[in-house]
């Protein structure tokens, strides 16, 4: 009499995966919040323009469809930069981390 023990590794590696996968999404969904609080209002179409998509398994893009965007985070040669997502971005990695623990 015996036991037989076997891994399975594609069980694994898709359970595994699926797991990143759901925390990467959640971390993305929470760095839109994040990112709202840190952007600048003076319309208000910027911050409601912060949103998330998925591009492929475990990857997530996080950003704004507002074309302005980017010379609101980066500036013009008549405007100061205002990096509202840098600044959502070193605030979040404590907790970006923790998602992933």
């Amino acid at each position: 009499m015996g036991i037989r023990i076997k891994w399975h590794p594609q069980n694994f590696n898709n359970r595994l995966e699926k797991d990143v996968d759901k925390r990467t999404g959640r971390s993305a969904k929470e760095f839109v919040e994040f990112s709202k609080r840190y952007a600048p209002v003076e319309s208000g179409e910027l911050k409601a323009s912060i949103n998330y998509k998925k591009k492929h398994k475990m990857e997530y893009i996080v950003g704004s469809s507002v074309p302005y965007a980017k010379y609101v985070e980066y500036g013009t040669s008549k405007r100061a930069p205002n990096p509202f997502f840098r600044r959502a971005l070193a605030a979040f990695r404590r907790k970006i981390q923790g998602n992933f623990k």
